[in-house]
């Protein structure tokens, strides 16, 4: 376990080295406000309060992808601004189960590895002779998937360096892997608990939501135009003003006036759209 979690950690590491090197001398990368207002905010409680919590939030979409949106810039997710905002409650809870996790995972692999240095006497078998039957297992199992899923997305976390989104789908395709393993872990556990009648019920049900969803979200894909629909209940200004843009091009003149209209009176210091307008 120890060389995966070694292997996936020099690979964020390269991640990070490659893109600080490609900074160069002209230092982190320049972004406009609206892209990252957090990163922009003068409050450093704002900003740790936030980027904490933007974790919590990645781990929404990939559990729960019911609200998603070809762009999470501007006031998409309003920022943390207090201690008192009870969202910090999920960022809590997220890291206090990284951090047990993180024991749990390094326990089970201390005690596997003192297993294995124990001397056996010849020919003689324990029930814990075969690695499969360990008990420290699940533990280590467990401690990789979450491994998997947090580490890929260190370096788009504004951790070292601030980024130009504040959430972005495609940085969750190499942490959906691990969430993969931790549900596939999850369902094994279940099914040896409870017999395979409830779990794979259960199971079908979870693949039938899943399936339907990216259906769903497939189709907003078709092109621009229903991309952009589809984000308006997220982010109303960027959407409608892309939307209009798409409407302008169409020939669809009033309809495009209408959308353009309709995210200034959201955000009304957007330049490109009273451009377009």
């Amino acid at each position: 376990m120890y060389r995966t979690l070694a292997i996936l950690s020099g690979a964020a590491a390269g991640l990070l080295f490659a893109r600080m090197s490609l900074m160069g001398d002209s230092g982190p990368p320049v972004f406009a406000a609206a892209d990252n207002p957090t990163a922009k905010s003068p409050s450093l409680v704002t900003r740790t309060l936030t980027f904490l919590y933007l974790p919590a939030e990645n781990i929404r979409l990939l559990v729960y992808p019911r609200r998603l949106s070809f762009d999470w810039s501007m006031d998409a997710i309003a920022p943390v601004t207090s201690v008192y905002d009870p969202r910090n409650a999920l960022s809590v809870a997220l890291y206090v189960a990284l951090f047990a996790a993180a024991k749990r995972s390094a326990s089970a692999a201390s005690r596997a590895r003192l297993h294995h240095n124990r001397p056996h006497r010849c020919c003689s078998k324990t029930k814990y002779d075969r690695p499969a039957d360990r008990p420290d297992d699940p533990a280590r199992a467990v401690g990789l998937a979450v491994a998997m899923t947090a580490i890929p997305f260190v370096p788009v976390s504004n951790m070292f360096f601030y980024v130009g989104f504040v959430l972005a789908e495609r940085v969750l395709y190499m942490p959906s892997v691990g969430y993969c393993f931790l549900f596939g872990y999850g369902y094994a556990a279940l099914e040896r608990r409870l017999g395979p009648k409830w779990p794979r019920m259960g199971l079908m049900v979870v693949l039938t939501v899943y399936g339907a969803r990216t259906v769903i979200r497939n189709n907003d894909w078709q092109d621009d135009e229903s991309l952009y629909r589809s984000g308006v209940h997220i982010n109303p200004p960027k959407a409608y003003g892309n939307l209009g843009s798409i409407l302008s091009s169409q020939g669809r003149l009033d309809e495009a006036e209408t959308a353009l209209r309709t995210a200034l009176r959201y955000r009304p210091n957007m330049a490109d759209v009273h451009y377009n307008l």
